[in-house]
């Protein structure tokens, strides 16, 4: 058997996004309707919480200097019949960790600002899954649905600002990353191709959401394809979110990485070359969900990335088309 592969057409997905909430301008950029009705969809969550070390009331030291190398998100939305909550907790070990705890179980504490937590002993009004990091899966997420034994009290908490999120590890067992719970911003687009695919046979789409914090410092964006067979969805090669002035707020990292160098993704010391050694290699998924993925993965960012609001705010999706 034999097949020639020519040079690969590169198409895009791409489209303006909606923000929930508030009135924005939208630029039309989407330019190829769907032949097919969607089968994902990437809903926006409520509330949401950046979680980091230096949120915490009390001291956070490791060994004797303050803890650093963990990063987390969550966020929360009540269920359509408003019988429980749809959480995501995620969490991660920057890639120069040299080392990486054990995790106790989180909670969501209130009602309590962001100056105030929670007294020793007191009950949470609810627990989340628990996290496990290690070298070789340094970014860990859950996606999970709770009951909480006083909903009514949680939810009262939520919509005043007075929930937060708690993650404790056995080297600071009081808490070690702490995010306020608030109501997000959240821009929400249907992606659709740029170009006509009609000889490949493609119809491909996607869905975005771009969470956004009440003071615009910091983001969260979530892209989710379906993989569907008879869709032939193949994986993206480059997914960016600009802005229309050409300003890029995020790129994604659409294949597993390695890396011991903050902002690194090649798996290479700071010099560029070396290869960042077994001991010290911390290995990161891909950011692009699919309707198969069990739990969601957010590209975070935690601290300002751009003009995001008064503008309007462009994702796109490259995806490699090979004709045979």
């Amino acid at each position: 058997l034999r097949a020639r592969f020519d040079i690969p057409d590169p198409f895009r997905l791409f489209a303006a996004m909606r923000q929930e909430g508030h009135p924005i301008q939208i630029i039309p950029l989407i330019l190829a309707a769907l032949l097919i009705p969607p089968a994902v969809h990437a809903s926006c969550p409520t509330y949401a919480a950046w979680l980091d070390a230096s949120n915490e009331i009390h001291p956070v030291y490791c060994a004797g200097v303050p803890c650093n190398n963990l990063k987390g998100f969550a966020t929360v939305a009540l269920s359509p019949d408003g019988t429980y909550l749809e959480v995501t907790l995620q969490v991660q070990a920057t890639p120069d960790s040299a080392a990486i705890p054990l995790f106790l179980p989180p909670a969501i504490y209130g009602p309590y600002d962001a100056t105030q937590e929670a007294a020793a002993g007191v009950a949470p009004l609810a627990t989340l899954s628990v996290p496990s990091l290690s070298l070789d899966q340094s970014l860990w997420s859950s996606s999970s649905r709770i009951k909480p034994a006083d909903l009514p009290k949680l939810m009262d908490a939520l919509r005043n600002g007075l929930a937060y999120v708690n993650v404790p590890t056995d080297r600071v067992p009081t808490g070690e990353l702490r995010g306020q719970l608030q109501v997000v911003t959240c821009l929400e687009a249907e992606l659709n191709s740029a170009t006509a695919c009609a000889a490949s046979n493609l119809h491909p789409y996607a869905f975005a959401n771009v969470l956004l914090s009440a003071d615009e410092k910091l983001s969260a964006t979530l892209v989710q394809l379906p993989r569907d067979p008879s869709r032939s969805i193949p994986t993206p090669v480059s997914v960016e979110v600009t802005s229309t002035t050409s300003v890029r707020l995020a790129t994604l990292q659409t294949q597993q990485y390695s890396s011991c160098v903050s902002g690194s993704f090649s798996g290479l010391k700071a010099d560029g070359v070396t290869p960042c050694s077994v001991d010290e290699k911390h290995t990161y998924p891909a950011e692009i969900n699919y309707d198969s993925s069990m739990n969601k993965v957010y590209h975070v960012l935690y601290n300002s990335a751009g003009p995001f609001l008064n503008s309007t705010v462009v994702i796109s999706v490259d995806i490699l088309v090979w004709s045979v």
